[in-house]
């Protein structure tokens, strides 16, 4: 199929995450109401929750070497293949998740649910940034994130209504295809790689060694921090504002969707100048919002409003910070192993929050609820301060920050 593909890629690989967005949001609003069918403790249902990160630390670091080492086809290009075959086995796993009779087999199907989906982010996310001409990665990111945005807000405005009327199978069926249709129309029959973007990749040897990068180690580190306040906001919110503050799950899907509202505003105004400001200042500005934001939420108690101000405000600032770590990346990574770099990237952001929704969870679960956000807030903080030193980079042909 010919196409401009200056003009159409970067629209164009940002349709699959339309899926992602939809999987993800379950984590506010389907998820817990299926688990908490299955058990009635916190932490037993973050530890389900978290498996979405722990396999997040070690499934995107996989197929990320594995892509990395794909020969590209004119068929299928590089990193289609494991993409479609995660995408397939998670949207199989999303139906049996309604199904499942008990608890323990609902962790079984959630783990191997949550390890593809994060099979297939690696790859994906990196396909993203290999579509495109260099100057559009920013662009490509933030359409990326704009679309997740989209699917998440989909779901969030009908997932209450759908579950209560319908029941978690259609619930389910919905998000299934939510995550295989657009990745099946898509990426095996119009987009590929740009040659000019496949790089020659080395024998690899498994290796932890991107502390000899110190701007990739500093990234690495803001983001785990940022991530870990974020995990005591949207994987908390049916804990903290359904089970302990007493809002309806009504409030909580209505709240969601003013999330992805305001994510999508923000998405489709930054798409076209993300990448004229300086990376690392947006980071710092959007990242300094997103901390604002979050320590004010200590202060809802019983207001609708309030949620809802709350969470839009919070949709914004994190989809600034977000967009402006995964565009980071690419500056400071050896573009021969941005694959390999993007797992581990993700594997940070992966093990922040399953340390601390399996910590909260237990917090929660002994009266601790009045602490989330301002543990949180600290968190994010820690998050701003680690990118504040200009660090000069090691390597050479290094682009300046």
């Amino acid at each position: 199929m010919k196409y401009n593909i200056r003009k159409l890629n970067p629209f164009l690989v940002a349709v699959p995450d339309i899926g992602v967005g939809v999987f993800w949001a379950l984590s506010g609003t389907v998820a817990p109401w299926i688990i908490y069918s299955h058990t009635n403790s916190n932490f037993h249902a973050m530890l389900i929750m978290s498996m979405g990160a722990f396999t997040g630390i070690f499934m995107q670091i996989i197929s990320g070497i594995l892509s990395d080492r794909t020969k590209f086809s004119l068929r299928w290009g590089k990193r289609t293949p494991w993409i479609l075959g995660g995408v397939l086995v998670a949207a199989i796993g999303m139906v049996f998740w309604s199904i499942v009779p008990s608890y323990a087999l609902l962790f079984i199907v959630a783990f191997i649910t949550y390890a593809a989906v994060n099979f297939y982010q690696g790859p994906y996310y990196t396909m993203v940034m290999e579509v495109v001409d260099r100057d559009q990665i920013g662009y490509a990111n933030t359409l990326a994130r704009t679309t997740a945005q989209i699917g998440a807000t989909a779901i969030s405005f009908v997932s209450a209504m759908i579950f209560l009327k319908f029941g978690s199978l259609t619930t389910c069926i919905i998000i299934a295809l939510f995550l295989i249709v657009p990745t099946f129309i898509i990426l095996p029959n119009i987009l590929k790689e740009r040659p000019e973007n496949i790089v020659a990749v080395p024998t690899y040897k498994l290796s932890m060694d991107f502390a000899k990068y110190p701007r990739v180690l500093q990234l690495f580190a803001a983001t785990f921090c940022f991530f870990a306040g974020y995990a005591c906001l949207v994987p908390m919110l049916t804990p903290h504002f359904v089970n302990y503050l007493h809002f309806s799950k009504k409030d909580v899907g209505i709240a969601m969707t003013l999330y992805g509202f305001t994510s999508i505003f923000y998405g489709i105004l930054a798409s076209r100048v993300n990448d004229k400001f300086n990376k690392k200042k947006v980071y710092i500005v959007a990242s300094t919002a997103f901390f604002i934001v979050f320590v004010s939420g200590n202060l809802i108690h019983h207001s609708t409003l309030a949620l809802y101000i709350f969470m839009g405000c919070a949709g914004v600032t994190f989809l600034a910070t977000q967009i402006s770590i995964y565009t980071l990346l690419p500056e400071v990574a050896p573009k021969e192993r941005l694959g390999e770099f993007q797992g581990i990237l993700n594997m940070f952001i992966s093990l922040s929050q399953f340390i601390i929704m399996i910590v909260m969870g237990k917090v929660m679960d002994m009266g601790g609820a009045g602490i989330l956000y301002p543990i949180g807030g600290v968190i994010v903080f820690f998050a701003i301060l680690i990118m504040l030193p200009n660090i000069k980079e090691r390597r050479e042909n290094s682009v300046a920050l």
